[in-house]
This record gives C-alpha cells, sequence and structure tokens, in this order.
C-alpha cells in the first residue's frame, strides 16, 4: 500500500513538473486579468455637502489588451469594474453625523507602458512604469446621512461621469503573474448640483495581474 502510495505521488509530481515545464515555455496572449484592492481618500460634494473629507476603500476587476512591441515603451487599454465604499463623520450641536455611501465604477483607461530596463540583462528589465489616463462611469447605489435623530437614504439613483489618472509600477514575478502597485486620482467635479453626487478620490492600489 505505501508503495502504491509513493508511486502515485511520483506520478502526480512527474506530471506536475513537465505540465509546469511546458507553462513556461507557453506564451502568454495580449490579454491579461488585474484585481486591485484601493484605500485613500475622498472628497463629496453634493446638495448638501462642500468638500466633505473622508475614507473611500474599494476593489477592482480588470481587463487587459497590451499592444505589444519590441520597443521599451508599449501601449495599453483597460476596461474594469469598480465597487467603493465611502464614509466620513460630521460634529455638529446635534452630535455625531454619519454617511455612507456606495458604488459602483465602470472606467476605461488608456495607458502608456515604460520598460525600465533596456535590455533583458538589466536589473529592471522586469519593472515597469505606467502612466495612464481615462474616464468612468459612476453609479451610486447606497447612500445614507444618519444622526442620533433621523435617518435619510438615496431616493433615487444617482448616474455620473468622471476623469481618471493614475501613475504606478509594475514588477514581472513569473511568466504569467504581475504585481501592481499604483496611485489613482480621479475627479467628478466640485459643483453642488442637485441630486448629484461627486467623488473626488486619490487612492492607492496594491494588486495582482495575471496574463492569459
Amino acid at each position: 500500500m505505501k508503495n502504491y502510495i509513493f508511486t502515485c505521488f511520483i506520478l502526480f509530481f512527474v506530471s506536475f513538473t513537465l505540465h509546469a515545464q511546458t507553462e513556461e515555455r507557453k506564451e502568454t496572449s495580449n490579454f491579461s486579468l488585474g484585481l486591485n484592492f484601493s484605500l485613500g481618500n475622498s472628497i463629496l460634494n453634493s446638495e448638501e455637502f462642500k468638500d466633505l473629507n473622508g475614507s473611500v476603500s474599494g476593489a477592482r476587476l480588470n481587463l487587459i489588451y497590451d499592444f505589444k512591441n519590441e520597443s521599451f515603451v508599449s501601449w495599453r487599454i483597460g476596461l474594469g469594474v469598480e465597487t467603493a465604499t465611502y464614509n466620513a463623520n460630521l460634529f455638529s450641536s446635534i452630535g455625531q453625523t454619519s454617511l455612507q455611501s456606495d458604488y459602483l465604477r465602470i472606467p476605461l483607461k488608456f495607458s502608456a507602458v515604460y520598460r525600465l530596463g533596456k535590455n533583458e540583462n538589466s536589473v529592471l528589465s522586469n519593472t515597469k512604469f505606467v502612466a495612464g489616463v481615462g474616464g468612468f462611469l459612476n453609479y451610486v447605489y447606497n447612500y445614507e446621512v444618519s444622526n442620533i435623530e433621523n435617518s435619510t437614504d438615496l431616493e433615487d439613483v444617482d448616474l455620473d461621469f468622471g476623469y481618471l489618472f493614475s501613475l504606478g509600477l509594475e514588477q514581472e514575478i513569473s511568466q504569467n503573474f504581475t504585481a501592481v502597485l499604483c496611485f489613482d486620482s480621479s475627479l467628478m467635479g466640485y459643483e453642488n448640483d442637485k441630486d448629484k453626487l461627486k467623488f473626488n478620490n486619490n487612492v492607492f492600489n496594491l494588486g495582482l495581474r495575471y496574463s492569459l
């Protein structure tokens, strides 16, 4: 019985090793999937509030296409789906007021990708600097302001647009996986429009990208 288990283990190990070697030789496509987690500062402008500072956290799933070439500069386009939560606290004569908003974003971003190492023998050959610009659709599906006296919810769905700017670094850790660290700044405006919620965010993202 022990010999049978040992033989199965050896066969499994050999099969896994051969599969890994095959994967190493396999070329990846131009498409990749990325998952980022974000945390940072957000400023809310609405009919009730002006430049209200708060915190924001979220997660984003990206589908990315790289226009690969042999140069150290290349181009990229990405489409994502992001969910985020904004939180803020106010203090007044009636006590503390808490505000929470949950929203969904669909960003479309164009990026320039700079490989820091000019050749494969360079220490920075697997490190990239990425600068991007784009726009997004913002959909607020939950908005609640509460204090010791009452609570107010969002009555109508809030839909708006904004602009996105980003700077970041990427480090290839294997043929398929890349670690991502970037800073995103998003702008929706500073007007106090009726029935509009405008979030201007500055966040840091930490994530992982998988080449298909």
